[in-house]
């Protein structure tokens, strides 16, 4: 009786143990995703705001016809 009752505990903490784990995994695997994110926008970011700078004066810049066209 005594050995299936600590079988019983043994089981259970070890389903614990794999859950706690896959979440521990999953954390560092967020957090170097994080990182690879943060290193890349430091990085890139001053060329994509170059871009985007570039894009918006050639937006401001396109004269739009006030005329309608001919059918």
């Amino acid at each position: 009786m005594t050995n299936k009752f600590l079988n019983a505990i043994l089981r259970a903490t070890r389903k614990k143990n794999a859950k706690g784990q896959s979440l521990a995994e999953y954390g560092l695997v967020l957090a170097l995703v994080a990182v690879a994110c943060i290193t890349a926008l430091t990085t890139l970011g001053g060329d994509i705001n170059k871009k985007l700078l570039d894009l918006a004066t050639t937006i401001s810049n396109v004269q739009v016809s006030t005329t309608p066209a001919n059918p």
